[in-house]
Order: structure tokens, then sequence, then C-alpha cells
């Protein structure tokens, strides 16, 4: 086990791939905590087959993060949890190809998982297995998105499948 503290300073806790596609991070991370990191615990850019398993992203500002641009693809999480986050738990304006099994999204200021479109940038092939989603908040405090998906920005057709299987809501789920 290995734990990354941003004590409240550190800007990103783990920055996962290169910041030009031709370096993309492959591999697995194991047994990780991340916590305390003022913008996002988890910053993926070009992560392409890679492997979260057994993660504990904590008390950041955002969770998990995937900008525009990022062009990540295949990336898989197991059994991660992002928890107590100030706004969302996970946050993708940009994935292909990523699969979430048994990951807990619970008790983020904001959205648990939140899927953006960005300059018509795609989503899609994203799946969902018996995760857990509870009191999650959304932007304004009052209601809830324990998994939200826009597709703003773009046609609908460019948002394809995007499965939720076997998945717990609880706490807060309905918009204000």
């Amino acid at each position: 086990d290995f734990g990354i503290n941003g004590n409240s300073v550190s800007t990103y806790g783990l920055w996962l791939g290169g910041q030009v596609s031709p370096f993309p991070a492959t591999g697995s991370i194991n047994n990780l905590e991340i916590k305390n990191c003022v913008t996002a615990g988890l910053r993926l850019a070009y992560a392409q087959v890679v492997s979260i398993d057994n993660c504990n992203i904590i008390s950041n500002g955002r969770g998990i993060e995937s900008l525009a641009g990022d062009e990540n693809t295949a990336t898989s999480f197991y059994r991660t949890r992002s928890f107590g986050n100030t706004t969302e738990g996970a946050y993708f304006e940009q994935i292909w190809g990523f699969t979430f099994i048994q990951c807990n999204f619970e008790s983020n200021g904001t959205e648990g998982v939140q899927i953006e479109r960005v300059d018509g940038n795609t989503q899609s092939g994203i799946t969902f297995q018996d995760c857990w989603f509870e009191d999650n908040m959304d932007a304004g405090g009052t209601g809830g998105a324990n998994l939200f998906f826009s597709v703003a920005g773009g046609s609908s057709s460019e948002t394809s499948i995007v499965k939720v299987i076997g998945c717990e809501f609880n706490g807060i789920n309905t918009a204000a």
C-alpha cells in the first residue's frame, strides 16, 4: 500500500499519462490512497489501457479528472473509492472504453460522476457495473446527481453506449 498526501497545496496527487499522444500511460495502479490535493487527486491524460484497482481517492478538489483533449481510452477502475471530494467524485470530458466495476462514489460535494460534453468531444463505451453511489449533491447543494451525463455541445449521436448494470443509488438522487 502507498499513499500520496497533497497537504492541500499540491495541484494534483498523481498525473497519469503524458502531455502528448505518443507517450501514453499504460499499466496498473494498485492499493493507492490519494488525498488532500487542490485540483484533483488523479488526473488522467493520455491514459491508454490502464487498470486502477483498490484505490482510495478522498478529500481532494475533484477525485478523478479527465479534460477535453486528454484522449483517454480503455481504462478500468476496480474497487476504487472516490469519497468526500469538494466537487465531483469523478469528472470526465473525453473518455472512450472506460469501465468501473464495484466502485464507490460517495459523499462528494457535487456529482458522484459527471460526464460532460465539451466542444463536441465524444464519450463512448462507458460501463458502470455493480457500483455504489450515495449522498452526492448537485452544484446547488439542494438536489442530487449521483451520476450525470451531458450531451450539450454536440449531437446526441456523438455519445454512444453508456451502460449502468447492477448499480446502487442511495441518498440524494433527484434534482431540485
